[in-house]
C-alpha cells in the first residue's frame, strides 16, 4: 500500500483515455464511498488510515465522527435563528473504536462524543452528511418529480493555544457559494416546495447552534467547554468553489481527501496552516495534484497574493470549470485506488 494519497498520485501514472469515468463511478458505488449511512466502510477506512499513516500524536489524539443530519427535520420551519435543543441533543453519530484489537462500530449521540473528546483533550474530525441539502428535479415511475440532494461537508475541532479553549473550522467544498444558501426548501408534493428564508446560510445556522449547544452542555466531567467558531474566513472556508464544473455531485470525496491531507507530515502541513489561520490555503492546496491547470493557477495566485480578480471571476474556479470533468475524474480515480488498498483488518 502507498503510504499517503500524495505518494500514490506522484507514483502511479494517470492516463485519462485509459480510465472511463463510468467505471470509476461504478467503483465509487461498489465501495460505497458516497454512502449516507452511519456505519460505512469508508468511515472505517479513514480510521485505519489514521492509525496507519498519521504521526503518533494524531493517532492517539484524533477522533473521527460521521454525522448524517436530516436538515428537513432539524431546521426551523419558520424564520428563526434558534434550533430546538432537543433536536440538537438527539443528533446521532458513528464512531469506530479499535481498543479491543479490531474496529468496532458504535452508534452514539454526537453531543456525548463532543463532551468526551474535549474532556480527554482530543482532536475531532467530523464528516457531516446533510440530507435534503437542496431540491432537484428527478424522475420516478410517474414521470418528473422533485427530490432531495445530499451534500457532504466537514469540520475540525482542535485545542487552541489559549488556555483550555477549542477552535472549530468548518469546510464546505462550495466555498463562498455557500453564502447564497439562505433559503431552505422542503418538498410538499411532486412539484411544490415550502420555502423558509433565514438570516444566514442555513448550514451555518446549524453549525452556530451546534457550537453554542456544546458549550452550554459542558464537559464529560461537568467542566466548562469553550469551543470558538464564527463565520469569518478564519474559521469558515469561503474561498474557491472546488466543485465548479462538477455535474455529478461528488461532494463526498472532498472531506475524505481533506482528511488524508490533514494527516500528512509536510513542511506546511494542514495542521500548521490551520493554526496560522490559513484554512483557505490548506483546503485549496489539498487538491492541486488533480489538475495541472488548477495547480499552475494556484501557484500563480500564491506568488502574486491575488487569489481572485473579482468576486465573480475566481481564476481557480475558472480553471476547474475549463477542466470540466477531468479534475473530478482524476480525483476520484486516485481516491478509489487509494481507499481500495486500505486493509480492513487492524
Amino acid at each position: 500500500m502507498f503510504q499517503t494519497l500524495s505518494q500514490l498520485v506522484n507514483e502511479l501514472p494517470y492516463k485519462s483515455n485509459k480510465y472511463k469515468f463510468n467505471n470509476i463511478l461504478h467503483e465509487v458505488q461498489k465501495m460505497k464511498l458516497n454512502s449516507v449511512e452511519l456505519d460505512t466502510n469508508i468511515h472505517k477506512k479513514c480510521n485505519i488510515l489514521k492509525d496507519s499513516i498519521f504521526c503518533n500524536n494524531m493517532k492517539d489524539d484524533l477522533i473521527i465522527l460521521q454525522v448524517p443530519i436530516s436538515l428537513n427535520n432539524i431546521l426551523p420551519r419558520k424564520r428563526s435563528n434558534v434550533i430546538n435543543k432537543n433536536k440538537l441533543k438527539e443528533i446521532e453519530c458513528g464512531r469506530f473504536d479499535s481498543s479491543c484489537g479490531k474496529y468496532v462500530f458504535n452508534n452514539e449521540y454526537l453531543s456525548e462524543n463532543i463532551k468526551y473528546c474535549i474532556s480527554m483533550k482530543k482532536k475531532i474530525f467530523i464528516m457531516f452528511i446533510f440530507k435534503e441539502y437542496c431540491v432537484v428535479e428527478g424522475k420516478d415511475k410517474k414521470g418528473k418529480c422533485l427530490e432531495y440532494s445530499t451534500h457532504s461537508t466537514c469540520m475540525f475541532i482542535k485545542p487552541s493555544n489559549i488556555n483550555n479553549n477549542y477552535e472549530a473550522f468548518y469546510i464546505n467544498s462550495h466555498g463562498r457559494d455557500l453564502k447564497d444558501a439562505i433559503i431552505f426548501k422542503r418538498i410538499v408534493s411532486r412539484s411544490r416546495t415550502y420555502n423558509v428564508k433565514y438570516d444566514i446560510p442555513f448550514e451555518l445556522l446549524l453549525i452556530e447552534n451546534l457550537v453554542e449547544f456544546w458549550n452550554n452542555e459542558g464537559g464529560w466531567y461537568k467542566e466548562d467547554i469553550n469551543i470558538y467558531w464564527d463565520d469569518s474566513d478564519k474559521y469558515t472556508y469561503y474561498d474557491s468553489n472546488l466543485q465548479s464544473g462538477d455535474n455529478y455531485g461528488v461532494c463526498f470525496a472532498y472531506p475524505q481527501i481533506i482528511f488524508t491531507d490533514w494527516g500528512e507530515i509536510t513542511i506546511n502541513s494542514g495542521e500548521t496552516l490551520i493554526n496560522c489561520g490559513k484554512i483557505s490555503l490548506f483546503i485549496k492546496s489539498a487538491f492541486i495534484n488533480y489538475s495541472s491547470k488548477y495547480k499552475n493557477k494556484f501557484i500563480q495566485t500564491i506568488l502574486s497574493e491575488k487569489y481572485f480578480d473579482e468576486y465573480d471571476n475566481d481564476i481557480l474556479e475558472v480553471a476547474l470549470m475549463e477542466d470540466n470533468t477531468k479534475f473530478i475524474k482524476k480525483m476520484l480515480f486516485y481516491l478509489t485506488r487509494y481507499m481500495k488498498e486500505v486493509n480492513i483488518k487492524i
